[in-house]
């Protein structure tokens, strides 16, 4: 990662990629020591992110600077990156039936609604790409029995009533389900 005072988080988010031959040594470590992985997709991807001024330092002063996490409506993500992992990881486990358990997918994480760390995703936004997510999980591995199938997790943020009711009415209305919904609790503080 390379540092960047520009976002809320203090680095680049586009700079980051596994490579396959790492994601492989990782899954099959998680294998040989019976644990399931759970991968977080980047749900950022493809989304444009209000510019701020070039003396706005938002690691440090986000609070008081709306633009550090601002990002432009109607900017949806793209899933063309994810969709070749994906493709990959369905491959690997239908050439090979040793290979590991993936337990799921997490879309994102901290980006739902006012407490969100890098985005305020609205339910409908982080919906959208939350609903193709699990449309291509669903697609990848249609054929194999449920307990095989790769969950969808989301959406990884401070739990915040109004938002997440929004969300999971919005996915029902398209029906479907959240595979495991999910929230983080800091009794003690973000420590932030």
């Amino acid at each position: 990662f390379k540092g960047d005072n520009h976002t809320r988080i203090g680095y680049d988010l586009a700079g980051a990629c596994l490579p396959w031959k790492r994601w492989t040594q990782i899954a099959y470590f998680c294998k040989r020591v019976n644990c399931e992985l759970i991968f977080m997709i980047n749900a950022l991807r493809g989304r444009k992110k209000i510019e701020c001024p070039e003396k706005i330092d938002c690691r440090h002063n986000f609070k008081r600077n709306p633009c550090c996490t601002a990002w432009q409506k109607g900017s949806n993500w793209n899933s063309t990156n994810a969709l070749e992992f994906l493709k990959k990881v369905a491959h690997a486990a239908s050439i090979n039936n040793n290979s590991p358990r993936i337990f799921g997918f997490e879309f994102g994480n901290e980006l739902a609604g006012r407490k969100g760390i890098q985005a305020h995703l609205t339910p409908q936004n982080y919906g959208d790409g939350f609903l193709e997510l699990k449309r291509m999980v669903d697609d990848l591995w249609g054929n194999v029995v449920e307990e095989v199938r790769p969950k969808i997790i989301g959406p990884n943020s401070a739990f915040q009533e109004k938002w997440n009711s929004e969300f999971l009415r919005y996915i029902s209305d398209h029906g479907e389900k959240v595979d495991i919904l999910t929230s983080h609790m800091y009794t003690l503080g973000a420590g932030v």
